[in-house]
């Protein structure tokens, strides 16, 4: 502005001295054809073209600002449960005593009432119809859940949560089951990886630092170190809070944090991160804590729309470039006196209209 202001000065005082018919011409000509209507639209349009493409393709953010965060990071931690394993189709087998129908459907009435993977997992593969009230229900972040159902307590969680002993399993991730009085036993239940999880983290560790933080135990530790490529990445048994400080000392030492979760079990690290991403089975769940939401089905491409971040930041550097080449061009001729006002005000929405049709096109062609 201070800069416009100056040629505009500068042009109207040389004018004055040598033709001062000319003068008038030119300050108001160089005001008017330097108007910064173009570098103000290109951002928010070239940016609202990008949210609007990602909706198109599954990925919800909250705001055009989350496209400029996510253009800045240089690290990405992930959940494990439910964010690189599928949350409903993971496979379930009891062991311990004998469960009836009416204890299954008090086990599933008390899974429904809990958003965390392992809960709707249970819950997906009891076969039995049908539903009871739940009294008192309670859950305890990386713990378990608990209520009452037709006069019984029911424990549902970790075995430390129900047996108040360490769970030393190491080939599956177990949920312990404990009605009225009696340990039931545990649901067994092995993961499934989403697809194109490899691929997606080996495109991710070229340009970004990875780390896994999951509130399971190492049982699948075997399975992520290839996939990792290294343990020292991996971290297990991590409560909520251990996430969200993790979190917390990456940003201390500088580094710029998206965090992909699977919703409010993990809001307090979302929260934390400079970009918190959801991997939502239904992206119609409430995730008040994270700034975007991606399909499941997505997960494949989701280095995709990271990386594409950065196309749509050259496309607003190429646009500020053609707005300026055209303001520069425009103040050649504002200064010389020879462009009127009235073609400069004609003009000026002309580089509007430019500047907003290239940066559209370029996102829409770009983003395919």
């Amino acid at each position: 502005t201070v800069i416009i202001l100056l040629i505009a000065t500068i042009a109207a005082v040389y004018w004055l001295i040598n033709d001062p018919s000319l003068a008038v011409f030119a300050f108001t000509s160089v005001l008017i054809i330097a108007c910064p209507c173009a570098l103000a639209l290109t951002v928010p349009f070239t940016f609202g073209s990008t949210m609007r493409s990602f909706g198109r393709k599954g990925f919800y953010i909250k705001n055009t600002q989350v496209i400029e965060y996510l253009q800045k990071i240089d690290t990405i931690v992930f959940d494990k449960t439910g964010t690189l394993t599928h949350s409903r189709s993971m496979d379930t087998r009891f062991v311990g005593d004998t469960l009836s129908k009416e204890e299954q459907i008090m086990i599933k009435s008390l899974a429904a009432n809990s958003s965390h993977p392992l809960s709707a997992t249970i819950k997906e593969g009891i076969p039995y119809n049908g539903q009871y009230d739940v009294v008192n229900f309670k859950e305890i972040p990386a713990m378990g859940i608990s209520g009452v159902i037709n006069g019984n307590r029911i424990n549902l969680g970790s075995k430390k949560f129900v047996t108040g002993k360490e769970d030393d399993a190491i080939e599956s991730t177990n949920v312990y089951v404990f009605i009225e009085n009696e340990v039931k036993g545990y649901y067994s239940i092995e993961n499934r990886y989403r697809d194109g999880l490899k691929q997606v983290i080996e495109n991710l560790k070229e340009s970004y630092q990875l780390y896994l933080l999951s509130g399971d135990n190492e049982a699948e530790k075997k399975n992520l170190v290839p996939i990792f490529g290294s343990d020292t990445q991996l971290y297990f048994n991590q409560s909520p809070t251990d996430k969200k400080d993790f979190i917390k000392k990456l940003k201390e030492e500088g580094k710029k944090v998206l965090m992909v979760g699977d919703g409010l079990n993990d809001a307090g690290a979302l929260m934390q991160s400079d970009v918190g991403i959801t991997i939502a089975d239904d992206i119609y769940s409430f995730s008040p804590a994270c700034d975007g939401i991606i399909e499941s089905s997505k997960f494949q491409i989701l280095d995709r729309f990271i990386k594409y971040t950065n196309i749509s930041l050259n496309i607003v550097k190429i646009s500020f470039i053609i707005s300026f080449i055209y303001n520069i061009v425009g103040i050649y001729f504002a200064v010389q006196g020879t462009l009127s006002p009235l073609i400069a005000a004609i003009l000026m929405p002309l580089s509007s209209i430019s500047v907003v049709a290239f940066a559209t096109f370029m996102v829409n062609y770009t983003s395919r």
